[in-house]
């Protein structure tokens, strides 16, 4: 618990300050005209007498005060004789004493389903950014808080005695709380020389030697002197603290049906030793005189709690150690107008004794360190109603009725006897053995008196009970697998009965959800933001990651991821096969824009939960907002593709030289057709020119001859 270390209570209370009374404002009196009257209703300072006086007044009117016979108290302690399965008190003699445990058998059947819902995953706590800024801080704050709440905080044993007590007891009660003391620390060498011990001694860690000793040593066939030696270093340390609280250690303000961070009066009894107090920086001198309170040792309910443990008389008083005497302190949250304001404001005062007799600590505070669980709240009621309340009676019920069946069984196998007196030997009659002999004086002087079979109604009337247990806490015989007909059953029977039934487990679990587990989270957001807000590097998301929760808004709002609402994690594994199945559908058919990786990692993450494992990081990786990249080539494809394309471009080729030669030969053709046309005009012209040249050259004879005819004629 958060304790300062320079604790000047002279600050908080005033020497001379007297009781403050309360204010009457009465209608004859103004006090805007009666400077009196006003200075008499005027705030005051509080002094340590009257701040002890309150404190006392709201102990001994709380919910849990010693010694106050509450029937919350009385119904806490039959809750845990029942779970415990303790006699009835109505016991007979030479009868049947079975006691049936209906409040036990129903409580183990609901936790494992409580923890599966809040410990299967790893992300129990997930913060939401109340503005744009906030939300890488959001991100980071979740991944922190829920990683020290598993591994520092060891939350899996922190829920399951949260749960089991809220169960058992009506309501079940947690503390988050910074704790700073002084802790020495020893530590111890041996076989150092004196340059090794100078160098220890003087790095910077202020050690102080407790034992020393000095010893020879052959080394290397030299004689050395070696010093062996143990060393104390008293350092201050602080951290966050989480724990459980005992019902009957737990103190609330009876007005009060909510607890929240606006209660007037809440906390706790817890039982310290001298040690502790000293090393939580409370004055020594102080300490060694506080009374050690040993009431709360006699409290019923703890007595109760520990029957079977606590057999050992000795007293918190008794121990021979100082340092460790134990001290019972009512660590309490009180609001009050300590200074004399006019506001009350919430304040952390640690107290010796239910009257106040000692008053050890007095400080401001932020918020009341606590949050409770109820699994049947009641509107307008702190103290909800618990599976004890709910089966209690069926367990007396059922118990009653089976000695009853027991009892007959048993006088049916060892009938009871008329006999004649003073005609039969009571002792051989009295001892029951195989083959046993019975002397009598005749065979009418003994009759048996004949026992009633149990009637069948009676076998009805306990299944009437488990259905009875069933509509109340949805246990059966069918859920829990005891009953051979539900395998045999139809799929949609057998499915409405572990619906109907998980329904009621699921609702306690959405009512934890929303009520303490969600005040758990925030109070731990606050302290690691106010308290241990030191950088510091954690391995998150399979890397390192800075965290400085000094930068966190405490603002954030919190919610808790369950698994619930979807049922049997086989139920849960094939719906989320089918989501990924269409996932996967929508990126074939190219709707990549509907399916982005952060989505398909978050289907991936519930399938890892839903099959036992914490997330999917211990196969994944998150992508976060990284899209989807481009695909990479298919080798396939693209050698596909090139053998269609070069099919494609073949036949172009061989369709156009197909086309060519086609053209080629039509081109041929008509060459050849005009070729010939060319040499028929040819040859025409040449026979036309060889006429024209045999026409000149007959011409030329002709002339020729016409001249020769002439020059005979001449001659």
């Amino acid at each position: 618990m958060a304790m300062p270390f320079d604790n000047q209570m002279s600050q908080a209370f005033g020497e001379e300050s007297e009781q403050l009374d309360a204010i009457d404002f009465q209608e004859e009196s103004d006090p805007l005209f009666d400077d009196e009257e006003e200075d008499d209703s005027a705030f005051k300072p509080l002094s340590e007498d009257e701040v002890k006086s309150i404190v006392g007044h709201e102990i001994m009117d709380a919910h849990g005060a010693i010694g106050a016979g509450t029937e919350i108290s009385q119904a806490r302690r039959d809750a845990l004789r029942m779970f415990f399965g303790k006699p009835l008190g109505n016991e007979v003699e030479g009868r049947s004493k079975v006691v049936l445990t209906e409040v036990a058998d129903t409580i183990h059947w609901i936790m494992p389903s409580l923890m599966r819902m809040f410990a299967s995953g790893e992300d129990i706590f997930e913060f939401t950014p109340t503005n744009q800024e906030d939300e890488a801080s959001a991100a980071q704050a979740t991944k922190f808080i829920n990683k020290v709440f598993w591994d520092e905080l060891g939350g899996f044993q922190l829920l399951y005695d949260w749960f089991f007590t809220t169960l058992l007891e009506r309501n079940g009660f947690i503390t988050v709380y910074w704790d700073e003391r002084v802790e020495p620390k020893v530590e111890t060498y041996s076989g150092l020389t004196e340059t090794q011990v100078d160098m220890l001694m003087n790095d910077g860690r202020g050690l102080e030697a407790v034992e020393f000793e000095e010893r020879d040593a052959i080394i290397g066939g030299e004689r050395v002197k070696l010093y062996d030696l143990t060393v104390r270093q008293v350092e201050r340390v602080g951290r966050i603290k989480a724990r459980t609280i005992p019902p009957e250690e737990f103190l609330i303000a009876r007005r009060v049906d909510i607890l929240d961070d606006d209660v007037p009066f809440v906390g706790e009894r817890v039982k310290m030793t001298v040690s502790d107090l000293i090393a939580m920086g409370f004055d020594p001198d102080v300490v060694m005189d506080l009374p050690s309170d040993t009431s709360q040792e006699l409290s019923q309910e703890r007595i109760e709690r520990r029957w079977d443990t606590d057999s050992s008389t000795l007293g918190a008083a008794d121990r021979k150690d100082p340092a460790s005497r134990e001290i019972w302190v009512n660590n309490v949250y009180i609001r009050m107008d300590e200074d004399g304001d006019g506001y009350s404001e919430l304040r952390n005062v640690m107290v010796i004794g239910d009257t106040s007799s000692t008053l050890i600590h007095d400080e401001y505070a932020n918020f009341p360190p606590f949050a409770t669980l109820s699994a049947s709240p009641v509107p307008h009621k702190f103290f909800g109603q618990s599976i004890t309340d709910l089966v209690g009676d069926l367990q007396v019920i059922r118990t009653t009725m089976m000695r009853q069946m027991l009892d007959n069984l048993y006088l049916l196998n060892n009938q009871r006897t008329k006999v004649v007196v003073g005609q039969v030997e009571l002792n051989d009659l009295t001892t029951s053995r195989p083959g046993g002999v019975v002397r009598m004086d005749s065979l009418d002087s003994m009759e048996p008196i004949v026992q009633p079979q149990l009637p069948a109604m009676a076998m009805d009337m306990m299944r009437y009970l488990d259905e009875i247990r069933e509509v109340r806490v949805g246990v059966s015989r069918y859920t829990q697998g005891l009953d051979g007909g539900s395998l045999n059953g139809t799929a949609t029977g057998v499915n409405a009965m572990m619906g109907a039934s998980q329904s009621r487990v699921e609702l306690i679990g959405r009512i934890f959800a929303h009520t303490g587990m969600k005040r758990l989270g925030k109070m731990l957001l606050r302290l690691y933001k106010q308290h241990d807000n030191k950088k510091r590097s954690l391995r998150l998301n399979n890397g390192w990651v800075d965290v400085d929760p000094s930068q966190w808004n405490d603002d954030m709002d919190v919610s808790i991821k369950t698994g619930l609402g979807i049922g049997a994690a086989s139920e849960q594994i094939q719906f989320l096969m089918a989501t990924i199945q269409l996932q996967k559908e929508a990126l074939i058919s190219g709707a990549s824009f509907m399916v982005q990786p952060k989505d398909l990692y978050r289907a991936v993450t519930e399938l890892n939960k839903a099959m036992g494992f914490r997330g999917a990081d211990v196969f994944f990786s998150d992508p976060g907002d990284n899209p989807w990249p481009d695909p990479e080539p298919d080798t396939k494809l693209l050698e596909n593709q090139r053998r269609v394309l070069d099919d494609q471009t073949k036949n172009q080729i061989s369709l156009l030289e197909t086309e060519s030669r086609a053209r080629e030969k039509v081109a041929l053709e008509g060459f050849r057709t005009e070729e010939l046309s060319q040499k028929g005009d040819l040859e025409r012209e040449r026979i036309a020119m060889m006429k024209t040249v045999a026409l000149i050259q007959a011409q030329r004879i002709k002339e020729q001859v016409d001249d020769s005819s002439d020059e005979t004629e001449t001659d």
